[in-house]
């Protein structure tokens, strides 16, 4: 068993070029996965850089920068949470060594039901684990990083997902794409 550690952490135009990566989205769209990932919008997230060296996610430091909205909200190293509009939500880095990002999907859906898919974010490939249930739901984004390291992003919601305002899932995906791992 691979070690790994979960921490509490559009417009449109006529222009071809525009309409590419609309159609990736599109596809990831009908491959199951309920969100464009093709614009994320506006940077929502807050400009410092947060940085931790797990234990068991390699050697080298990793960062990535939280959601600006989640600022005043309850923090640790590697997570926050904030209530808005009655729903609790928490977004958290999570990371693994010695493990592939299927291996880490798979392990997280094992037992509740949640659907993987592939979806193209930023340049890179993820699996995003969706668990979408009415008291508690969670989405989660695997991708590979040098030096063998599975990291991603995780966002809870205690609502639904149809619930979770737009805003929220971008942040998700903005988060995850902020994740670098610094050569050590």
């Amino acid at each position: 068993m691979a070690a790994s550690l979960s921490v509490s952490l559009a417009s449109c135009s006529g222009s071809e070029a525009e309409d590419k990566p609309q159609a990736a989205a599109t596809t990831a769209a009908e491959e199951g996965y309920p969100y464009d990932t093709s614009n994320v919008g506006e940077d929502l997230l807050a400009a410092e850089r947060t940085s931790h060296t797990f234990r068991f996610g390699g050697d080298s430091p990793i960062l990535w920068r939280f959601p600006a909205s989640y600022a005043a909200g309850k923090a640790d190293e590697t997570s926050s949470s904030i209530e808005t509009g009655g729903v609790q939500y928490e977004i958290r880095v999570v990371t693994g060594i010695g493990t592939s990002p299927r291996e880490q999907a798979e392990e997280s859906a094992k037992g509740r039901g949640a659907a993987i898919h592939e979806v193209r974010l930023g340049g890179r490939d993820w699996l995003a684990v969706v668990d979408d249930g009415e008291e508690l739901s969670i989405l989660t984004l695997f991708g590979s990083f040098p030096g063998g390291v599975v990291n991603g992003a995780l966002l809870s919601a205690s609502a639904p997902l149809a619930d979770v305002p737009p805003e929220r899932i971008d942040e998700l995906h903005q988060m995850a794409q902020s994740i670098e791992v610094k050569a050590g």
